[in-house]
């Protein structure tokens, strides 16, 4: 699977007010009424800052993979994995949350929808077709087997 460079396909007053959010999580967090202690603020900004293309996908899978539970649904649910682990975080947490809409329970839902053993399956598949390390990486994170189908069931 190759992803797509640049921003996502998102409207112009979307990105405008994700960027207006990132110059200003704690603003952002105000008037979404969310309430951030300062070490959320900090790590919400520096994501923001350093992460904003890959929080943009972030919005973007979260908001617009749910209208097609179908072959698109799967490949979002990778995609959104694969931008993930090149980015090098495994696990986002909340991070991308009051600026991207996307925390945890968004990055579980990738895995709670039916499809888990897909969803690895596929991310196998791209790992031996391009041995991308940031996907052994996420694997080993998660202590999910990369070679071991026997994974699969556990899922199931």
């Amino acid at each position: 699977m190759k992803l797509k460079n640049g921003m996502p396909p998102l409207s112009k007053a979307v990105i405008s007010q994700l960027r207006i959010d990132a110059s200003n999580v704690r603003a952002a967090a105000v008037r979404k009424n969310l309430v951030l202690d300062k070490y959320e603020e900090r790590e919400e900004t520096l994501a923001a800052k350093r992460y904003f293309q890959l929080g943009a996908w972030l919005y973007y899978y979260k908001h617009e993979m749910w209208r097609d539970r179908g072959r698109n649904y799967l490949d979002m649910q990778v995609a959104c994995l694969l931008r993930l682990f090149q980015a090098q975080i495994p696990s986002p947490g909340y991070r991308f949350f009051t600026v991207f809409d996307f925390g945890d329970r968004d990055f579980d839902t990738l895995f709670e929808n039916g499809n888990s053993a897909e969803v690895l399956q596929e991310l196998r598949a791209i790992y031996f077709q391009t041995k991308d390390a940031a996907i052994a990486s996420g694997f080993a994170y998660h202590g999910w087997q990369l070679s071991d189908e026997r994974q699969l069931a556990l899922f199931e």
